[in-house]
């Protein structure tokens, strides 16, 4: 599981999350607390059928804003789908959840870069009603799942020559996936990439997968929020070259 933590998170667990309290209420304004969303979203995936095998949860200095991932079995033994939800109590950010991938064999994160946002923290909101929202939130996020793990997959199916690869690097750089001084990290990590056996892959090519996978690697020890923003930017630049070979 990838950690979600930076300089100004920090890696907690459950417990602590559920135990952070929420400010009082306004006649305009309802924070929600961290362990209403936590509860909520473990109903939802329960009455879904969904079963949750990993949690990670990070938190910032204060406690107001919360992120999470949850792992959930794909049954391949390969990749599993990703769960990723924000909370805060401070008014930067409505509950939100988002879509993804965790690969097992390398170990890395990327998600489809959209939050579905599932509350604004408005008054008149109950527990009951909570839990509705998050159903129905949870199963948009899973329907998301499949199309981004579909989309995910067929990256493999491009094979990237040399000077294309290089356009690709400039965009990431260029559009704040990784940074200039991350380049040689990212090319260790293309190494990397390349090295693991892909069906349909030939040894030592470099396929569109594994340019995505060089760069959710770099990813592993940030925080969601800096993930999504990430992926959402890389994501884009693979459908750009999608599209320009589709041409």
């Amino acid at each position: 599981m990838t950690t979600l933590i930076n300089g100004k998170t920090n890696r907690v667990d459950e417990e602590t999350v559920k135990a952070i309290t929420a400010p009082e209420w306004t006649d305009t304004w309802h924070p929600v607390g961290h362990g209403l969303i936590v509860n909520s979203l473990n109903a939802a995936c329960a009455q879904q059928g969904i079963e949750v095998k990993n949690r990670q949860y990070s938190i910032n200095e204060s406690g107001s804003r919360m992120f999470g991932v949850w792992n959930l079995d794909l049954g391949n033994g390969t990749m599993n789908y990703a769960l990723g939800f924000r909370n805060s109590t401070d008014k930067t950010m409505v509950v939100g959840i988002t879509a993804g991938t965790n690969v097992l064999v390398c170990d890395n994160l990327c998600f489809s870069g959209d939050f579905i946002a599932f509350r604004k923290h408005t008054s008149g909101l109950d527990q009951e009603e909570l839990l509705e929202i998050a159903i129905e939130a949870v199963g948009g996020a899973v329907a998301k799942m499949d199309v981004f793990y579909g989309w995910h997959k067929s990256l493999l199916d491009y094979f990237v020559p040399r000077q294309e690869l290089k356009g690709l690097v400039y965009d990431m750089i260029d559009r704040d996936v990784f940074s200039g001084g991350q380049f040689r990290n990212f090319m260790g990590a293309l190494d990397e990439e390349r090295a693991v056996p892909q069906t349909g892959v030939l040894d030592g090519c470099t396929s569109l997968y594994a340019v995505h996978g060089a760069a959710t690697r770099l990813m592993r020890d940030w925080n969601l929020l800096r993930v999504s923003d990430a992926t959402k930017q890389l994501n884009g630049i693979c459908d750009d070259y999608l599209v320009e070979k589709a041409a």
